[in-house]
């Protein structure tokens, strides 16, 4: 029977180390010489050793006697803490105001013009100054609700023998890709919405907050502000003016986000 112990005390190459079984060099080295017939004969030791668990838990002192293999962890349940208010998932919304004061020409009531509304303040449009209907806002298949506000300044003064009083029209400039421009749109083939009347040193908001249906818009239209104004003297006042666009079934204030 094989005395495993040798190999255990020495290791694996015990007999072939031994200079009687085989010559070395100084250096170790096996003394071989090339061509040589009568070259001394290599041992091949093929052992092998295995060890069982519970030979090296009976023979090494090691922190594994403590569990068995293979090893199982045990995994605390951890509830992650997210904040899933993300606001509102309102990719049609957008929110434009004016980039500066200026005054409105007085083209008269019959021919509203866009008016300038460039800064997209919040929104992911491709325009400026205008909103345009994507694809993806036509794949909603929902309203949209228009909140706007133009706040303007009579900047005319009064005097006893003249009234610089200022009327001013308000509506949409609607552009269809089949359809072409219609200047004075507003929902159900209106025209604009009431006369506005300020005075002479006044300041007034004029506010809309309208639905437009689906049917009212596709893919490529877009929308503008528009308004009109009886002669000169009324300045925009950009501070205090908006235009707001957003799906009309989702409730959001005036910057996205969802109201409580």
């Amino acid at each position: 029977m094989t005395d495993f112990n040798l190999y255990i005390n020495n290791g694996i190459t015990a007999r072939s180390n031994n200079p009687d079984i085989i010559k070395r060099d100084d250096n170790g080295n096996m003394i071989l010489y090339s061509g040589q017939e009568d070259n001394q004969k290599l041992v091949i030791e093929t052992v092998t050793e295995r060890y069982t668990k519970r030979s090296v838990i009976n023979s090494v002192d090691t922190q594994f006697r403590y569990f068995t293999f293979p090893t199982r962890e045990v995994v605390t349940d951890v509830v992650p803490n997210i904040d899933l208010n993300l606001g509102s998932d309102d990719i049609a919304f957008a929110r434009y105001t004016p980039a500066e004061s200026y005054e409105m020409p007085g083209n008269g009531p019959l021919e509203p013009f866009g008016i300038e509304f460039s800064v997209a303040e919040v929104g992911l449009q491709p325009q400026t100054n205008k909103y345009y209907v994507t694809q993806q806002i036509a794949d909603l298949n929902v309203p949209l609700r228009f909140r706007l506000r133009i706040t303007v300044e009579n900047r005319n003064v009064t005097t006893t023998q003249n009234v610089f009083n200022r009327n001013m029209y308000i509506a949409f400039a609607r552009t269809q890709p089949d359809t072409g421009l219609i200047r004075n749109w507003s929902p159900g083939n209106g025209i604009y919405f009431p006369e506005e009347n300020i005075e002479a040193g006044e300041q007034r908001s004029l506010d809309v907050d309208i639905t437009v249906p689906r049917s009212e818009f596709d893919r490529g239209t877009t929308f503008q502000v528009a308004a009109t104004g009886a002669g000169p003297g009324l300045f925009i006042v950009p501070g205090a003016s908006y235009w707001v666009i957003s799906d009309a079934t989702q409730n959001t204030d005036l910057y996205g986000e969802l109201n409580a």
